[in-house]
């Protein structure tokens, strides 16, 4: 293994549970249920995937307005996760990356206005070699697209690379380009099903003695 590509939300930034968060008091709010089982169908996967909306339209049987709507719900997120700071283990995976002469990327279904944004504010970016957003590619996770790019961009061939994700979609995204699949889960997709994953660690604090112990 010469690299190490993180995913973003929820693997070095828990922005999932936020998000969530959020959606679900707003679905409250309208008198609808957001139950975890299935917003945890989109994550790991581009905006549009599913359409929170739609179903609190199909739940009250009431239009809303999704522009409002989603705005809000973007406004009340980047308050709140500008206040995050990075998941368990994460500082210690970089850590050990540079002690091991390991180049670092970032491979996120997110766009990159906000990634750049979180790895600024959390000094992190300087970090990283690459960092491949779903802006960056024709298809986001779980096709292959973004990791692939990032292998790319360091010089490295694709089964030489180590992927750390969290949604099930990225673990298919990392199977995809030929990479060896980490799952990490979080609070978010702890109940999902990652058996098509390489090894599922309980915390990044794990990937020394479990991967390269």
């Amino acid at each position: 293994m010469t690299a190490i590509i993180f995913d973003f939300d929820g693997t070095i930034m828990d922005s999932e549970s936020v998000a969530y968060k959020v959606w679900s008091e707003i679905f409250a709010e309208h008198g609808a249920t957001l139950s975890l089982e299935t917003w945890v169908q989109c994550v790991g996967k581009p905006m549009g995937t599913f359409n929170p909306c739609e179903e609190i339209e199909k739940q009250t049987g009431k239009k809303v307005d999704h522009k409002a709507l989603t705005a809000k719900k973007q406004d009340q997120k980047s308050i709140e996760c500008d206040h995050l700071q990075t998941m368990e283990g994460v500082k210690e995976v970089i850590a050990f990356a540079k002690s091991k002469d390991l180049k670092l990327a970032v491979g996120s279904s997110s766009n990159s206005k906000w990634v750049e944004h979180h790895l600024s504010r959390m000094n992190l970016r300087s970090d990283f070699e690459s960092v491949v957003c779903v802006n960056h590619v024709a298809k986001g996770k779980p096709d292959p697209d973004i990791f692939l790019q990032s292998a790319k961009n360091l010089g490295v061939k694709p089964e030489e690379c180590i992927v750390l994700e969290d949604s099930v979609a990225g673990i298919e995204a990392a199977n995809r380009a030929g990479m060896k699949s980490i799952a990490i889960p979080n609070p978010i997709t702890k109940g999902s099903d990652f058996s098509h994953a390489n090894i599922v660690l309980g915390s990044l604090l794990d990937l020394e003695s479990r991967v390269f112990g």
